[in-house]
């Protein structure tokens, strides 16, 4: 059997999701988790990667909303394509 190493880059690209009625249990979710965050590479929607950034004072790189592609699926389909975009995605549904 042969072993192969593989290099885990610490820096995640982590796509954070949420429906308009679930946003501020998001925010309450990354201000918890704000320090970790800090040290990855934040994607969201227009308007959660605004209210993203406003509360945590990070950068956020803000996608186009929902019906214009921002919805997971498409960000899985142009990961495919340029593999530019998320590492893990985070929801509330």
């Amino acid at each position: 059997m042969t072993e192969h190493a593989v290099v885990i880059n610490p820096c995640k690209r982590i796509a954070l999701v949420a429906h308009d009625n679930k946003k501020a249990d998001l925010l309450d979710w990354v201000r918890f988790n704000r320090a970790l965050l800090a040290e990855h590479e934040l994607f969201a929607t227009g308007t959660t990667g605004t209210l993203l950034e406003e509360e945590l004072q990070i950068p956020v790189i803000k996608l186009q909303s929902g019906p214009l592609g921002g919805r997971p699926a498409d960000w899985r389909q142009d990961r495919r394509r340029s593999n530019r975009l998320s590492d893990l995605l985070l929801g509330s549904a």
